[in-house]
């Protein structure tokens, strides 16, 4: 687990990375699922993917806008493809 620390209402940027070209890739806050539905401009949470092609990589990236202490704690982020899946978690905490 990689451990961040913010202060709030600062933007947060948090990103994972996959090889293998992923078919889906997940991120969730505290075990509830972020979808696409509550995401996107003029949302709280946005969350994009890129691909580099150059050496197979596909990044996805997690925007938080302003971090509010309801936006701390654990957030995961997986991907999964026909051979199989992989999760990293990232706990995001305030600067005191």
């Amino acid at each position: 687990m990689i451990q961040v620390e913010l202060g709030l209402y600062q933007a947060a940027q948090l990103q994972c990375s996959f090889r293998g070209f992923p078919d889906t890739i997940q991120w969730k806050h505290h075990g509830v699922v972020l979808d696409e539905l509550s995401s996107g401009e003029g949302y709280h949470y946005m969350w994009r993917r890129e691909l580099q092609e150059d050496d197979g990589i596909v990044i996805s990236h997690l925007d938080i806008q302003s971090l509010y202490r309801a936006d701390l704690g654990w957030y995961t982020c997986s991907g999964k493809n026909s051979f199989g899946e992989h999760s990293a978690t990232i706990e995001l905490q305030s600067k005191s």
